[in-house]
């Protein structure tokens, strides 16, 4: 069977139950992010929908991985560095790929674009990867 359900996004096929037996995924929309509010070490909506995924990936052994828009904005995906470090695994190890474009060291937070990490990250190649925890 697949893992169960937890965050947003549930798998009916093995290929997603991969992912989940990894991440917890969330899905989040607001008219407006604030991401610039956490560079000047503000709270902002980042802060509200960041903390609590975060403690209950945890509490299932997973990482976060939140896809966060924000209205006239290219989509984000927020995971840890330990996310990061699952996600680069399907990458070859190429620096050009799959760039963080954010890390905030207070919140644990890695925030990349979504489009990078659908075209450059390969997942026939994380199904190969010891670091990838498998559905049970």
């Amino acid at each position: 069977g697949f893992c169960a359900q937890s965050g947003d996004i549930s798998a009916i096929h093995y290929k997603g139950a991969l992912l989940l037996a990894n991440f917890m995924i969330e899905c989040k929309f607001y008219k407006n992010l604030q991401l610039s509010q956490i560079c000047f070490g503000r709270r902002a909506k980042l802060d509200e929908l960041w903390f609590k995924p975060l403690k209950d990936a945890r509490a299932i052994d997973r990482e976060p991985l939140i896809i966060a828009k924000q209205n006239h904005k290219p989509e984000l995906v927020l995971t840890t560095q330990r996310g990061m470090e699952l996600l680069r695994e399907g990458t070859n190890g190429n620096p050009d790929l799959l760039q963080i474009k954010a890390t905030f060291r207070g919140t644990r937070m890695v925030v990349i674009l979504l489009r990078d990490m659908l075209i450059d990250v390969d997942f026939n190649k994380v199904r190969r990867s010891k670091q990838w925890k498998r559905p049970k």
